[in-house]
Formats: C-alpha cells, sequence, structure tokens
C-alpha cells in the first residue's frame, strides 16, 4: 500500500515520472467459507491460516484453466517446496484434484483509494 501511495507522489522519485494515482487496489485474502480444507492441512502441522468474512470479499476469479503454471509457480520456490510444513510442501504432496479445488479460486478485497496526499 506503501507503493500504491508512493506512485502519486512526485516529489518522492521524481527520475520515475509523472505521479500517477490508482483509484483502487484489490488485496489478495482468504473468505472463512473456503478456507476449513486448507486449515485442516496447515493445522497438522501446527498452522493456520488467516481468512476474513465472506462479506469482505468483493471479487473471486476462476483459475482452474491456469492450474498448471500456478502450480508450477509455487513449486519454483525450492526452499518452500521441500520444507515439510510450508504450504508449497503440503500441496505439492497432495493429490492433484485435492490441490486444484483448494488453488482453483482467488479471492480478493477491493479497496479503494482517495488522492495522495503531498
Amino acid at each position: 500500500m506503501l507503493a500504491v501511495t508512493a506512485a502519486g507522489l512526485g516529489h518522492l522519485y521524481p527520475e520515475a515520472g509523472e505521479p500517477w494515482q490508482p483509484r483502487v487496489v484489490r488485496l489478495a485474502t482468504h473468505p472463512h467459507s473456503a478456507v476449513a480444507e486448507l486449515g485442516e492441512l496447515l493445522g497438522q502441522v501446527g498452522k493456520s491460516v488467516l481468512s476474513v468474512p465472506d462479506a469482505h470479499v468483493t471479487d473471486t476469479v476462476d483459475v482452474r484453466p491456469w492450474s498448471g503454471p500456478k502450480r508450477a509457480a509455487i513449486l519454483a520456490h525450492r526452499s518452500q517446496a521441500e520444507g515439510e510444513r510450508a504450504l508449497p510442501a503440503l500441496l505439492s504432496r497432495l493429490p492433484e484434484e485435492t490441490r486444484n479445488r483448494l488453488l482453483g479460486t482467488e479471492y480478493y478485497t477491493r479497496v479503494t483509494l482517495g488522492p495522495a496526499v503531498p
């Protein structure tokens, strides 16, 4: 959020060109209703998942058509994918159908921004 705000403050980075202020930012999140299975998975290694009330989710995206590249990107973090307790490692050991169900939808909370204050 600091970078988004800084983009509208030309005096901070004049070499970056004209200031530009986004009007909206979408923050990745997890709704309570979608984390039960993920929470159980993380609970097996003593971790938990943070989530928000469903009403806070403003946008959902079906990303199943990109499940292959998404999985490859997750597993590209080798230190995470090879660990015992890291989420990428846990996901990599799941059956493909389960992994696709858990990763097939992305959720966002839309935040409307005001103008940057110089």
